[in-house]
């Protein structure tokens, strides 16, 4: 597939809207290695529709949607999250991925109520905005400091701790509503301690 400028322009503006400086040029081979074509002959891993996780580090869990191939990444793979509609895709190189079974059945909190639920979500969520407030300050001090022309600091730590942050937020939120919904489902609803819906 070629790389046209429409498309150049449409990342530029996505990773402008995300704070990301990526020059022109970059951009470009970057969204060339994203649609490049598998070379025949050269196995894969995984295959499209499997499932798959990341082995460490972030949570990630979805299905293999596309593939891509950079220098620095021979084998790569597009995982769109599956456990959500119209779920975001990530990329990873394949070393970073193992299969995964079928997707996980609900979390039962039968007989839980509404309040621990969301107790959890709220940690989850204190723990996310937290880490993206480090993470912020941090990013503040190095633009600061590359404007001066000091290059050496960076933010990988801190951008790594406020992902894995993010990823256990949608997680918890993921499994609490779906064990919401299941209980809805089987009736056993509570929105207060002894009170049934």
């Amino acid at each position: 597939m070629q790389v046209t400028e429409e498309m150049i322009e449409r990342a530029q503006l996505a990773a402008d809207a995300l704070n990301v400086m990526i020059p022109a040029k970059a951009m470009r081979a970057a969204l060339t290695a994203a649609f490049v074509d598998v070379p025949a002959g050269e196995p894969r891993k995984f295959k499209m529709g499997e499932r798959v996780r990341k082995h460490s580090g972030s949570w990630w869990e979805g299905s293999v949607v596309g593939f891509y191939s950079t220098s620095q990444t021979p084998a790569g793979y597009c995982v769109q999250l599956d456990t959500v509609e119209n779920g975001p895709v990530q990329i990873y190189p394949e070393s970073a991925l193992e299969l995964s079974g079928p997707k996980s059945p609900p979390i039962s909190r039968e007989g839980e109520d509404s309040a621990e639920a969301f107790a959890r979500i709220v940690a989850a969520r204190k723990a996310y905005v937290d880490a993206t407030e480090t993470y912020n300050t941090r990013l503040a001090l190095v633009n600061s400091e590359r404007a001066k022309g000091n290059w050496s600091m960076r933010v990988d730590d801190e951008a790594r701790a406020m992902w894995d942050a993010q990823s256990a937020f949608i997680k918890a939120a993921q499994d609490e509503t779906d064990a919401a919904l299941a209980a809805t489902r089987s009736g056993s609803v509570t929105t207060q301690k002894g009170c049934a819906e």
